[in-house]
């Protein structure tokens, strides 16, 4: 199917504001591990550079070797809060892809960011309202293989293409009918999305790859541990994965793993110096960054804390913290610079409309 949409340009963002819906999404939170003390399951803003941005909460993995600074400056809101989105980078734009809004809402919408223009737009809409999203973009296509779906955290396998060339999207063949899921890790390797974890009534041990040159699946060696909200990229020819959980929201993970897909293996990496779940994640410059994340030991149970991985030297390094520690957000380098949008500033459902810029 293919679903065109006349993109138009937002210039006045809606206001933001929070709806006594969301504390009825706590139970489906809770079931979700999107809260705390649950069962198994699961991308305006004063920033300021060098900031410390509150406390990171960070409680778990290695010393964090390295210090690499960086500078964080706001960017134009999100027209609407939203988090718990997907984030990639095609044709020269920052694209959100669905989410919840800030009245607990699963969206479709598809919000597209110029970062030169410092503007937002509206693109195509996806088909159905998704959150947790599996996305990857692969010759400036955007891929969504999986997601989650209601209030109720369903695990989906439908699968979709956009060209944001032809401002339609169009379906793909679905995950298989046993691998299905949302909140994955999604990395890209020459033309093949590898889909990392993820949950599925629970946190998964499936990687499944998807070539985007024939248009089908196939299934790789499956991880060490279930995870979910995990961090993943691909750089020279490796998979690489970070954090996530395997329980609740309070037995998020320090773990590295890299996976070489000519041997089909999996193997452990230096830990990351900051254990959590449900953060943003991007490769940039070669190396692996992650930003925020849910679960932290402090009074919002939200990380600031950013970190890069370097698989040369298997070493981490510690960045200036975010302005505003956020998650369920995502991330996406331009190549100079990374793009933090949306998210959510407090544990569960507390959905923003700010966005970020992270400079080296």
């Amino acid at each position: 199917m293919r679903r065109a949409g006349l993109a138009r340009s937002i210039l006045r963002p809606r206001g933001e504001g929070r709806s006594a819906v969301a504390a009825l999404l706590l139970i489906s939170l809770l079931a979700a591990g999107c809260a705390p003390a649950a069962p198994t399951q699961d991308g305006g803003h004063a920033a300021a550079d060098g900031g410390d941005g509150g406390p990171s909460g960070g409680d778990g993995g290695s010393d964090g070797g390295e210090v690499l600074t960086g500078r964080w400056t706001p960017a134009h809101p999100l027209p609407v809060p939203l988090q718990e989105v997907a984030v990639v980078f095609a044709a020269g734009e920052v694209y959100v892809l669905g989410g919840f809004d800030d009245r607990g809402q699963v969206v479709a919408s598809v919000y597209a960011y110029a970062p030169d223009e410092d503007r937002w737009r509206e693109a195509a809409e996806l088909p159905q309202p998704v959150h947790h999203a599996n996305a990857a973009v692969v010759d400036d296509r955007i891929y969504v293989l999986g997601f989650l779906r209601g209030t109720g955290f369903e695990a989906r396998g439908e699968a979709y293409v956009y060209d944001p060339a032809a401002g339609g999207w169009r379906d793909l063949a679905p995950m298989p009918a046993d691998e299905v899921r949302g909140a994955s890790g999604v990395a890209v390797i020459g033309r093949r999305i590898y889909v990392v974890g993820g949950f599925r009534g629970g946190a998964v041990t499936d990687v499944s790859s998807f070539d985007t040159s024939t248009e089908t699946w196939a299934r790789a060696a499956a991880l060490p541990q279930p995870l979910d909200h995990l961090v993943a990229g691909g750089i020279d020819g490796r998979v690489y994965v970070a954090g996530g959980r395997n329980a609740r929201i309070d037995t998020h993970v320090a773990t590295t793993l890299r996976y070489d897909p000519e041997t089909d293996v999996w193997s452990e990496g230096a830990p990351m110096p900051t254990s959590r779940a449900g953060a943003a994640g991007t490769v940039h410059g070669g190396r692996l960054f992650v930003f925020g994340g849910e679960g932290a030991a402090n009074e919002t149970g939200v990380f600031d804390a950013v970190e890069s991985y370097d698989p040369v030297r298997d070493q981490w390094a510690v960045h200036t913290p975010m302005g505003v520690p956020r998650h369920g957000t995502g991330a996406a380098s331009d190549g100079k610079r990374i793009i933090v949008p949306g998210g959510a500033d407090r544990q569960a459902f507390a959905a923003v409309r700010t966005v970020e810029i992270f400079e080296l």
